[in-house]
């Protein structure tokens, strides 16, 4: 164990950026982020005929939402377990349930590869790992509620904030479990820190993406 312990340390302590943009930009190319992005942009210009530069100020701070939201609560989940960690009780028993959780992920994500490959063969695809409509439901009301108010650009800081704590659910299989590794060791917090805004930023390079096309011309209907 304490070796084990002492090689992936040496591996982290090596690290490059690559991995990590790389990690984090697989969790910000997804469906569920996707869908919201989708929805968020259409009803922007389509149902509230916000103008291309009203739509670059509601995409900035809509982003620095996202990304404030996944960077603080990157360092709750890291004080979080940190605090776990010192009741050793509570360690051992908040460890194994949390290995189980992610072995029980791991099994379920190859249950849906397989399903999907039944699909590309023509029978219908049944995904188990997906966000629950009721949380879809409450991230299209959020974006609903908080653009209608005058001052929307600003409360579009807020949408991004909320939207990104709703989407945890779909979106946290890979951000949760490297949280835990990097609170594993506190002496390295700084650098963890610093990776942590990395991934963070390439969570969001999709976000940018995807505003960056649609300030220049891209139509709704071509991004969906």
């Amino acid at each position: 164990r304490i070796s084990a312990s002492k090689k992936i340390k040496n591996r982290f302590e090596n690290l490059r950026i690559m991995p990590i943009l790389f990690a984090g930009l697989t969790d910000g190319i997804n469906p569920c982020a996707f869908g919201v992005i989708i929805f968020f942009i259409t009803y922007a210009t389509m149902i509230l005929k916000k103008t291309r530069y009203e739509l670059l100020g509601i995409g900035i701070n809509f982003v620095t939402g996202v990304f404030a939201a996944y960077f603080l609560m990157g360092i709750g989940i890291v004080k979080f377990v940190e605090i776990m960690k010192n009741i050793h009780s509570v360690a051992k028993i908040f460890y194994f349930v949390m290995g189980g959780v992610l072995l029980s992920l791991s099994a379920v994500s190859f249950i849906d590869w397989y399903s999907l490959r039944k699909h590309a063969s023509g029978r219908p695809a049944k995904m188990i790992l997906k966000l629950p409509s009721y949380f879809f439901e409450r991230i299209f009301s959020v974006i609903e509620k908080y653009l209608k108010f005058r001052y929307f650009v600003i409360f579009s800081f807020l949408t991004g904030f909320v939207v990104s704590l709703l989407e945890f659910v779909c979106t946290g299989q890979i951000y949760f479990p490297t949280i835990m590794y990097i609170a594993g060791y506190p002496e390295l917090f700084n650098k963890a820190v610093f990776y942590l805004i990395i991934y963070c930023f390439a969570f969001v390079v999709p976000l940018i993406a995807v505003f960056i096309f649609v300030f220049f011309g891209l139509k709704s209907e071509k991004l969906e």
